[in-house]
């Protein structure tokens, strides 16, 4: 495992994770692959 520190910036490279592992191991989050997928650029940068 390797931990990475992101920011504002790096919203691309989260936004690929994130939807990856929502859509992966659902029972894992609290939000849902349909609450992200299409999420405005702001709400990713945040």
């Amino acid at each position: 495992m390797e931990v990475t520190r992101i920011g504002a910036d790096d919203w691309e490279r989260f936004r690929a994770v994130r939807l990856m592992s929502l859509s992966d191991y659902p029972a894992a989050f609290a939000s849902r692959h349909a609450d992200w997928v299409d999420a405005p650029v702001e709400r990713w940068r945040s």
